[in-house]
């Protein structure tokens, strides 16, 4: 039989499949990789299937085909798809009723935060109503599987925040939404362009207290939704970032303001992105504010996992400076359950705040003489503790830290290979940090793991699978007759967890920012993420515990006033202007910082770029509507 396909595939047509093919194997045959998160089956109102149901046959759902279409859904926003089905039978089946109308206008106003908690349980009551057509039978029949397979995101348009941004009326602008922070991107933008840098800079931490830390190492997710990518680039928002920092810190006299002090006492245990931000915060609220640091400086993985050639360590502490000067008390070389209880630090204070982060790396139990995890390695080097590290070593890992290990291990002087279960280019970690690590000199085995290791001679398996149909972790291997000889070290970047000794084991398990009695949790030990998703937990968290002392909410200054110019008549014509790095043959003999900082011209014509997309996204496109 023939079906028509849709998705991100080689093929979008009529395609002649067999009864007894599975959705996996067809979507595989026409060239799909990353698993789809929803699959429907027969047309608009089809059958929804979410991604573990992908070996179910044709044969199994031929009864499912109104239309004879398999849709493979890969991103998409569940209310905005909720939407459309409603417009749907509206619209297409003609199928208006108050009842088909009040599931509209419920699910409409998800999509511009008007429906309340309220609406929402009144719309799962309506869901297990008796339909009368058949069209109202698939459209609940699939709203309700929806609020099955996504509640969770629905729960967050009831406050205000779509994922995607694909729902307008909840976003300023895409790259504002994208950003865990969000930072008024297009804000400082404007602000840079007219050279402007420290009200620029002032305009960053009222989000972000670390800007010029991720202006080194951000993960960008505001430049992948950024909307001038769909005509010939994004615009440079890290980049930009960092200039603006350097320029701004370089006579930064902005004066940030604190609200009066309110008598109230938080201790932070912790002092990485993500704790710092917590303090930042509520000292600018009126909270003193003490964080305990186990090591001679604070930043945390910043300071001792991020290697000096992507983030120098002045620029760490730059930052940890300017929120000292507010008035934050850091104390240093002290770790929490040796050299002071968590009873004490608790007793001291009105609120306590875990933010440890996960400084235990894992690794693999093998029989080789040099065993380290990433973490480990790294904290090594940078302490220059790492005398004896060998001229060949092999990472184990597929992520950033992997690509930090690999790295600084070339500028060691040693030859890397790095290995890996997924493939080149499932690997986690960033292109940009892999295509460097290819550039530098390392080497890669993916779609391997270690069978056996004998003295130096490491014997693998192929791995042919990573995940499951469920997306979880259930790699599937075969026998290999592929060898790594001569490794000195093995190094394990395969993930790291927390360690709580310090507190009892009322706190010792974590699964929210509140761990009640005035004890709260956040950053990685919550969840392993990236760092502005970590500064971001911070102001969530600093929000809870101001909640929690009967606070009135946070404080972040005076309102700044962003620029309103018209776009230049030439912006759509600039293409990007890369950031340039050393040369390929000149770092690895040195840990300098690889990218290189805009000039005052490239960030002016960088900035230039911005569309300006906050100005457009919620207001009328008619002027005076």
């Amino acid at each position: 039989m023939k079906i028509k396909i849709i998705g991100h595939l080689n093929i979008q047509n009529d395609v002649e499949v067999s009864l007894n093919e599975t959705l996996k194997t067809l979507y595989k045959r026409l060239g799909g990789q990353k698993s789809p998160h929803m699959i429907q089956v027969g047309g608009a109102l089809g059958l929804l299937l979410k991604d573990y149901d992908i070996n179910t046959s044709i044969e199994a759902l031929q009864s499912e085909f109104y239309e004879s279409s398999i849709a493979y859904i890969s991103e998409f926003c569940p209310v905005d798809y909720m939407r459309f089905m409603c417009r749907f039978v509206l619209r297409e089946l003609n199928i208006v009723n108050d009842f088909t109308m009040k599931i509209h206008d419920i699910v409409n106003g998800m999509t511009e935060n008007k429906t309340s908690t309220t609406d929402y349980n009144c719309l799962k009551i309506l869901i297990k109503d008796n339909p009368k057509t058949l069209g109202e039978k698939l459209l609940l029949r699939n709203l309700m599987s929806i609020i099955e397979f996504y509640e969770k995101d629905i729960l967050e348009h009831l406050q205000g925040y779509c994922k995607l941004g694909i729902c307008r009326g909840l976003i300023d602008a895409q790259c504002i939404n994208a950003c865990p922070a969000h930072i008024h991107i297009p804000g400082f933008v404007a602000l840079m362009k007219d050279r402007k840098y420290e009200e620029a800079y002032a305009l960053m931490r009222q989000e972000n207290p670390l800007s010029g830390v991720c202006g080194s190492i951000c993960a960008r997710p505001c430049e992948v939704r950024c909307r001038r990518g769909e005509i010939t680039g994004t615009v440079g928002v890290r980049a930009l970032q960092r200039f603006i920092t350097s320029e701004a810190l370089e006579h930064w006299k902005y004066k940030e303001t604190c609200l009066e002090n309110n008598n109230k006492h938080i201790g932070i245990i912790g002092g990485g992105p993500s704790g710092l931000t917590a303090a930042y915060y509520l000292r600018r609220t009126g909270y003193d504010v003490t964080i305990y640091e186990k090591h001679s400086e604070a930043g945390g993985m910043l300071s001792y996992g991020v290697p000096k050639y992507r983030l120098p360590q002045r620029d760490i502490q730059e930052e940890v400076k300017t929120i000292e000067s507010l008035g934050v008390t850091i104390v240093t070389n002290i770790e929490v359950g040796k050299d002071i209880t968590f009873d004490t630090i608790k007793k001291n204070h009105d609120a306590v705040l875990l933010a440890t982060g996960t400084q235990v790396g894992r690794k693999m139990r093998v029989e080789h003489d040099q065993v380290l995890s990433g973490i480990d390695f790294l904290k090594g080097v940078h302490l220059d503790q790492l005398k004896d590290y060998g001229s060949n070593i092999l990472v184990v890992g597929g992520g950033d830290v992997a690509m930090d290990c690999a790295r600084t291990a070339i500028r060691l002087g040693s030859q890397v290979t790095v290995m890996s279960l997924e493939s080149f280019e499932e690997m986690p970690a960033s292109c940009e940090e892999k295509t460097q690590a290819v550039e530098e000199g390392v080497l890669f085995k993916c779609s391997f793991a270690i069978k056996e290791v004998k003295g130096q001679n490491i014997h693998l398996d192929k791995c042919l699978e990573v995940l499951d149909d469920a997306q979880m972790f259930k790699p599937i291997f075969e026998s290999s007759d592929d060898m790594l000889c001569g490794i000195d070290m093995i190094v394990f970047a395969i993930g790291q967890s927390a360690e709580l000794d310090y507190v009892n084991e009322t706190y010792q398990h974590i699964d929210g920012m509140s761990l009640g009695q005035q004890v709260f949790a956040c950053g990685d030990m919550i969840r392993p993420t990236i760092v502005i998703d970590a500064i971001a937990q911070g102001k969530t968290v600093a929000r809870l515990i101001d909640s929690s002392l009967g606070g009135s909410g946070l404080y972040f200054g005076d309102e700044i006033e962003i620029p309103e110019k018209v776009l230049n008549i030439r912006t759509f014509d600039y293409d990007l202007r890369e950031i340039q790095t050393i040369g390929k043959k000149d770092r690895i003999h040195t840990f300098d910082q690889v990218n290189l900082n805009y000039s005052i011209e490239d960030a002016i014509y960088e900035a230039d770029r911005c569309m300006r997309c906050d100005r457009n996204s919620k207001a009328s496109l008619l002027l005076g509507r």
